[in-house]
């Protein structure tokens, strides 16, 4: 990385505190530049290399404020706030589509609360997947939560979020009995990482989210799979014309309810 670069980095981290999520960021979006001074065509440049690359709106969107954020310091210094009337080159931000986000329907919700892990992995899984669900905290909040922050008593946990700052929301008497009973077994002592590894290491929050949601697509195609009508007549039911009344009625029954 550039001389520049890596001042302007090292300004914002310990002279306006950011988090080292945010200095990853700046190292991420940087890296798109291929100057310390960009030109208008530099800068144009990089969107016509972010869009060729398959960026989202949304994607192309986030890097340009962290290069819009480095052109400002570039030009005008921290002390500075940026604004409209400022001078310096910047990259218009992209225009982003209004979607409505897909959610889980109450059913596939109750699949996931329904389902039995077995092992360690899977019970860490199935209980970060209930802690978002009844909370509705982020992932890399809930891998930062220690056992100590959990008030199981009063039914409080407390979170680091972002930039530091902390929060204290609620949870339910279903999620507690999880929380102690995993607790329990796994980590017992209050410093350690209530989704931590067996080492009781923090998990890294990109892994964990795609994890998170194969998971969740798992048990939405079982789910899937699960609703679908069977056949009015299956070949074996043809070929074995004498079951007995009583499994012949259970297979009625078992038609009707469907």
């Amino acid at each position: 990385m550039q001389p520049r670069f890596e001042q302007f980095i090292s300004e914002k981290q310990y002279l306006q505190n950011v988090t080292p999520a945010t200095v990853d960021w700046y190292r991420h979006s940087l890296r798109w530049l291929c100057t310390e001074s960009p030109t208008d065509a530099d800068l144009k440049d990089v969107v016509f290399r972010m869009r060729e690359r398959g960026l989202k709106p949304s994607g192309c969107n986030c890097i340009i404020r962290a290069i819009n954020s480095f052109l400002h310091w570039n030009a005008m210094g921290l002390d500075v706030k940026c604004s409209p009337l400022c001078k310096h080159p910047r990259i218009m931000s992209m225009k982003e589509p209004t979607l409505v986000l897909p959610v889980y329907t109450a059913q596939q919700v109750k699949k996931l609360v329904g389902f039995r892990p077995k092992g360690f992995y899977e019970r860490r899984m199935h209980l970060l997947v209930l802690t978002l669900l009844d909370t509705g905290c982020r992932i890399g909040e809930a891998l930062c939560l220690h056992v100590g922050e959990v008030d199981l008593d009063n039914l409080l946990m407390t979170l680091d979020g972002k930039g530091g700052k902390q929060r204290k929301i609620p949870f339910s008497m279903e999620l507690r009995k999880g929380l102690f009973r995993y607790t329990r077994e796994f980590c017992p002592q209050t410093h350690m990482l209530v989704f931590g590894t067996r080492h009781g290491l923090k998990l890294d929050r990109h892994i964990v989210a795609r994890d998170v949601r194969l998971f969740c697509e798992r048990l939405r195609d079982a789910l899937s799979l699960a609703l679908k009508p069977f056949p009015r007549k299956h070949k074996s039911m043809e070929t074995k014309p004498e079951l007995p009344v009583a499994r012949r009625g259970m297979f009625k029954s078992a038609k009707s309810r469907r």
